[in-house]
């Protein structure tokens, strides 16, 4: 199966880093979700809960306010903060 790189970063450290199945975001006009081969964009946050599947396990992290870049392959989350759950 097909996997998206996730990267959650904030100005402090990297809080997540790996290859997952799918994310879903917090955007600034509600959640949205993300699977290999999604159109890229980049969306607003106001933050929120970040969630993402990794081997058929649902994983979060509470973010803050940043920008999510969303690729092909790929998901970055560049965030003022964040804590994983």
């Amino acid at each position: 199966m097909a996997k998206i790189a996730l990267e959650i970063l904030s100005p402090e450290r990297a809080l997540f880093s790996g290859e997952v199945d799918e994310v879903i975001g917090p955007g600034a006009d509600g959640l949205f979700g993300v699977r290999p081969s999604h159109a890229p964009m980049l969306v607003a946050t106001e933050g929120g809960n970040l969630t993402f599947r990794v081997e058929g396990k649902v994983r979060s992290c509470r973010i803050g306010p940043g920008l999510l870049e969303v690729g092909r392959e790929h998901f970055c989350a560049m965030v003022d903060s964040g804590e994983l759950l």
